[in-house]
């Protein structure tokens, strides 16, 4: 072989080693469901770090299952609840990535709170908006 076909060669296999993808030790790629799952695990552990320890809350499971209690324990992949099951207080550990969906006692009393007020506003002007048309002799 001459010199210039042997430097041709080391060229293409060098060329091809660049572009060749080579498997990684590191971390695979995540697939949809579970970069979904990550999302919702991160939007749950900042919801129930909002919600003061002691608070009552209910707790949908993924596998259709529902829990209430009193919030006890907050870690970074899950939170403590203490349960009344058959006359007997237990607590229960819970990951968040079983956790389809949380609420307290405060969100929903703050809501129909609201709800109230939105109502009592909206028939109070309806009210005075009737006695303002009837003192002006519109209606």
């Amino acid at each position: 072989m001459t010199r210039s076909s042997i430097w041709f060669v080391l060229a293409v296999l060098l060329a091809a080693g660049a572009f060749a993808r080579t498997p990684q030790a590191g971390p695979q790629e995540s697939t949809p469901a579970q970069r979904i799952s990550k999302s919702k695990v991160s939007q749950l552990r900042k919801r129930i770090t909002e919600i003061p320890i002691g608070t009552v809350v209910t707790v949908k499971l993924r596998k259709r299952k529902k829990l209430e209690g009193r919030l006890t324990e907050v870690s970074t992949d899950g939170f403590s609840l203490q349960t009344l099951e058959d006359g007997k207080i237990t607590e229960k550990t819970i990951p968040l990535d079983q956790v389809k969906k949380i609420s307290d006692e405060r969100t929903s009393s703050q809501k129909k709170e609201a709800a109230w007020l939105i109502g009592g506003t909206a028939l109070g002007s309806g009210i005075l908006a009737v006695i303002i048309l009837a003192a002006t002799g519109a209606l």
